[in-house]
């Protein structure tokens, strides 16, 4: 592994240690549980897995997991976990690069390759094109299998998520309102389309003048079946 390597490694370790970073998997975890019901004999797809921070609150409750992330450091992170029943890919998922193909490339057997549940926690405001990421992401459903996103709900002081000056891999700057989100699954097909907020939590922002100040936010969690 070389410096670069090993600083990414420190940076993905630092993420997984944020006591923020846990209260908004265990917020993911908790409602997944709750309001999905996930069950023993289900295969789940974790979308932007990071270093596995909420699949370590939704493995145990189901028959296999597969976390992928572009990111080689967070998924080397999530591997030194070494979670039973997760299988963790280094991949961009797309339309060329799927995972039946990384499976064969990485040697990898075993693992499932369509779900009972694909989610999503913190991901979609990182990404561009969210219709056809969607779309994407429905095709590893099982029938009847259920979509699942988690992000930040847009309101008033939310622009404030995301540090100053806002990094350029935040596509959604904001967050996104219930409508945005349930349009986009029903854009791609999903059936029972429902959004709620699930999850209030606190971060440390600063304002314009640069001072520290508590702002309260919520995660909304979409979902819808195949």
């Amino acid at each position: 592994m070389n410096e670069v390597d090993g600083e990414a490694v420190l940076k993905a370790k630092g993420y997984d240690e944020r006591p923020f970073m846990q209260n908004l998997a265990l917020g993911a975890g908790l409602a997944l549980q709750s309001k999905i019901g996930l069950q023993p004999d289900w295969d789940i797809l974790d979308f932007g897995c990071g270093t596995g921070l909420v699949l370590q609150r939704t493995v145990d409750h189901v028959s296999a997991a597969v976390g992928v992330d572009s990111s080689g450091a967070m998924i080397q992170v999530l591997n030194e976990k070494a979670l039973k029943k997760v299988t963790a890919c280094c991949l961009q998922l797309s339309p060329t690069s799927n995972l039946a193909q990384h499976y064969k490339q990485q040697s990898i057997s075993g693992a499932p390759d369509e779900f009972d549940v694909v989610y999503s926690s913190m991901t979609l405001h990182h990404i561009q094109d969210l219709p056809a990421t969607v779309k994407l992401l429905k095709a590893y459903l099982k029938p009847g299998g259920v979509l699942v996103a988690f992000d930040l709900e847009k309101g008033p002081d939310s622009i404030t998520f995301h540090p100053q000056p806002i990094s350029s891999s935040v596509y959604h700057k904001g967050g996104f309102t219930s409508e945005h989100l349930s349009s986009l699954w029903q854009e791609a097909g999903m059936k029972d389309v429902s959004c709620e907020r699930v999850h209030r939590f606190t971060k440390d922002v600063k304002d314009d003048a640069g001072n520290d100040k508590k702002v309260v936010f919520w995660m909304l969690m979409v979902k819808g079946r195949s």
